[in-house]
């Protein structure tokens, strides 16, 4: 779930899907609060809604954070007020690694590409990665 990577386009597009989601669910439990269910069930569905999103929102973080050649745990800036503005623009509009950028000095016997280096084009703004 945190591993690879997503870029910008994927990512934007998570972000909207959450925003929508979100709104969505507030929708409805202000309907049911309406009619008269629990408080207590209401306020739980929000809170597991907002664990949820919250896990799925890191998990995308993370793995955007990858893209741009960070370490995941740069997502955790996202937790931080007024810095994850910052974070959420960086996110949205700096470009990802290209294939060429993305070389592996693992070994000894010379740097090595990712097997996406072989790709006409690069489809990792479309949300592909094979890694």
């Amino acid at each position: 779930m945190f591993k690879g990577r997503i870029g910008r386009f994927f990512f934007a597009f998570a972000v909207v899907g959450l925003l929508i989601a979100g709104t969505a669910v507030n929708v409805v439990v202000a309907l049911l609060s309406g009619i008269g269910v629990p408080e207590f069930w209401l306020y739980a569905a929000l809170f597991l809604w907002a664990a949820l999103s919250l896990l799925v929102a890191m998990s995308f973080t993370v793995r955007r954070w990858h893209d741009l050649g960070r370490s995941g745990w740069w997502a955790l800036l996202s937790l931080v007020p007024i810095v994850n503005l910052f974070c959420l623009f960086i996110l949205l509009f700096w470009p990802g690694q290209s294939a060429r950028e993305r070389v592996s000095h693992r070994s000894s016997d010379g740097p090595h590409f990712d097997k996406s280096f072989d790709r006409s084009f690069d489809d990792r703004d479309f949300g592909y990665d094979p890694d």
